[in-house]
């Protein structure tokens, strides 16, 4: 986490990007409510500072700082690059309208950007490379520009799969900086993947779907791996969430749609790093080659056999979570027990677990 010091002014130096915002009453205190709820209480934040009239958070690149002057707030975004600064910029914004009667943030911010143009979080990308990886999952490798962010700026990205038959429209820039997205016919399919592994070098990037021969990503996917489907120039979004968990000390358990998580975490352990690890697949036929990239021991739950996510994790002692982090991922009943048993019964501080729902039945 970057440590940012209380003089305002020395925390403008250390970003190449920033960009404002000011907000009047009556959304001025609801405002800031969001902000913290955003980036402190459901994100991976630190709170530097938090008083009656400013509040400062520092989170992975950049820093969110709000200040209240009279009746106006003012809202500045501190960032690495013009990429961050812009995916912080539509988050802040979307949760603006979301939940605040459709309020809309005019920005005033240090990088210009052409309307008209693909967003900076944005790219072309081009498949490259399809193959099946065991019974349950599809690897493909994308070809794009400018991938050094998804190296380590983030693990989580999303991509966009034109419709069947329509030439692909993809986002461009509004005049007020906004990312405006294809509707109707057009709309682009959005779901989002972590990444595998990325060659700056090659310019490739390479993520792991889980083929559960339902719905229009395994039916994509499913496609290009039978040559039948000629889809294969896509939009790559992102990188966006958290980085990999702290391993010294760790419970994580997730089931298909984290391994890519897992794997990466659990292939850069060291052997005398104090792991914990719950995998839940759906059927155990390619345990073999999992455990060939995870390294570790890790017990490996089989949902067809009725076997629980949230059931293994939640059976161990209170005792086995001092000082550990906790990294969940998976169904959204599953997260939804974990996080209220960690918060509530074990009581693990907020700052030490990690836990989200990648899907809902």
């Amino acid at each position: 986490m970057i440590e940012i010091s209380e003089n305002i002014d020395k925390v403008v130096e250390s970003y190449d990007s920033y960009a404002s915002t000011l907000i009047g009453e009556p959304h001025l205190a609801q405002m800031v409510d969001l902000v913290h709820q955003i980036f402190f209480e459901k994100g991976s934040g630190q709170l530097i500072r938090r008083n009656e009239k400013s509040q400062l958070i520092s989170i992975r690149n950049g820093a969110i700082c709000s200040e209240i002057n009279g009746e106006q707030l003012k809202i500045t975004i501190y960032a690495e690059t013009s990429e961050s600064l812009h995916a912080l910029r539509e988050l802040i914004s979307h949760y603006a309208e979301e939940h605040l009667s459709e309020l809309a943030l005019d920005w005033t911010a240090s990088d210009e950007l052409d309307a008209g143009s693909l967003p900076p979080t944005c790219r072309v990308a081009t498949v490259v490379g399809v193959e099946r990886l065991g019974q349950l999952f599809i690897r493909v490798k994308l070809c794009a520009e400018k991938l050094d962010r998804y190296h380590h700026a983030g693990l989580h990205f999303r991509i966009g799969i034109p419709p069947i038959g329509r030439k692909p429209v993809w986002p461009f820039l509004s005049e007020n900086g906004r990312t405006t997205w294809a509707k109707g016919a057009d709309k682009l399919h959005l779901p989002a993947f972590t990444t595998v592994s990325v060659n700056l070098e090659r310019n490739e990037l390479v993520f792991d779907l889980f083929s559960h021969q339902n719905g229009p990503t395994c039916e994509w996917a499913e496609g290009l791996l039978a040559g039948i489907d000629s889809r294969n120039e896509i939009l790559l979004s992102g990188p966006g969430g958290g980085w990999m968990p702290p391993q010294k000390k760790l419970l994580i358990a997730g089931d298909e749609t984290a391994l890519p998580t897992i794997r990466r975490t659990l292939a850069t352990a060291n052997s005398s790093d104090d792991v914990i690890a719950f995998i839940e697949l759906e059927n155990l036929m390619d345990v073999k080659l999992i455990a060939a990239e995870c390294g570790h021991h890790v017990r490996y739950l089989d949902r067809s056999r009725g076997e629980s996510l949230s059931d293994a994790v939640l059976t161990l002692r209170k005792k086995k979570l001092e000082d550990r982090y906790l990294w969940f991922a998976g169904e959204k009943t599953d997260a939804d027990k974990v996080r209220e048993v960690a918060k509530s019964v074990w009581h693990v501080p907020r700052g030490r677990r990690y836990v989200a729902a990648f899907w809902k039945k």
